[in-house]
């Protein structure tokens, strides 16, 4: 099917990495600087987005997405399709109503399961053997839009956030180009099957490993907290210090190794 991108202009909302990889797709399909927009967040981690976009003329909003500035900003610009990648904030409906080909998402899980935020963390702690990701169109509801594109990435014995997280990241990009083709030529999704869940932004049990759990649970807990230079899992001792530690090994180190009778959590 013919990719009609020379007319196509597109917001981006992206932060981090995703965002950087997302622009060099673009560029090497044809896009220019003046076809697309970049709205993002100004932070330590997201330096290089906004320098590479500056570099590369792409004109470019911090404000909230739910803010009148950003509005009126995306208003003016407006583009024939928003995509949204690792934006960390949701989107107002009159933001999802500008665009005439709509919105689509890229969600770190195999949607309608782990909607919301933190999937890898969660995904790892409950000890899925599988994850994934999901392009999928945004309505006003969070995460509950048609799919456009999904792929399942197994979830290694020895995975952390960190890892899976950017190891989704890794490949899901493989697959933009294909996505902005299919919403450049009015590909609908397809609705969400299955049961959901969903998960709000805040950092599991409060960051902090339950003494009551066994060894297995423990590790996993320790695995989904390891995302630096964010802290990872906490060890509450009895005198009430609290320690960090990244490995099931530190944390034997500290306390002793449980006794493997107890119940699997």
């Amino acid at each position: 099917m013919g990719v009609q991108h020379q007319a196509m202009k597109i917001l981006l909302t992206a932060y981090y990495s995703p965002g950087i990889r997302a622009l060099d797709v673009l560029f090497a399909k044809g896009y220019r600087p003046e076809q697309i927009a970049l709205l993002s967040h100004r932070d330590s981690r997201n330096g290089a987005l906004i320098d590479y976009a500056g570099i590369h003329g792409i004109e470019l909003c911090t404000a909230p997405a739910k803010s009148d500035e950003a509005y009126e900003w995306i208003k003016v610009f407006s583009p024939d399709a928003i995509f949204s990648l690792y934006y960390r904030e949701i989107f107002p409906v009159r933001v999802l109503s500008l665009p005439s080909r709509g919105a689509v998402n890229l969600h770190p899980s195999l949607l309608p399961r782990y909607r919301g935020a933190f999937s890898a963390p969660w995904i790892i702690f409950n000890g899925e053997n599988l994850g994934g990701y999901t392009y999928h169109y945004m309505n006003e509801k969070v995460d509950e839009g048609d799919v456009l594109l999904q792929q399942e990435l197994c979830v290694n014995h020895d995975d952390t956030a960190y890892s899976l997280y950017h190891r989704v990241i890794h490949e899901a990009m493989k697959e933009f180009g294909d996505v902005v083709d299919m919403v450049a030529n009015g590909v609908q999704g397809t609705p969400q099957q299955g049961e959901g869940s969903y998960f709000s932004r805040k950092v599991p049990f409060e960051g902090v490993i339950d003494p009551n759990w066994d060894e297995a649970r423990i590790d996993r807990f320790i695995r989904a907290m390891y995302f630096p230079p964010f802290r990872g899992a906490i060890v509450r001792l009895e005198d009430g210090q609290e320690l960090e530690i990244d490995t099931l090994e530190s944390y034997r180190s500290l306390v002793g190794p449980r006794n493997e009778t107890v119940k699997q959590a």
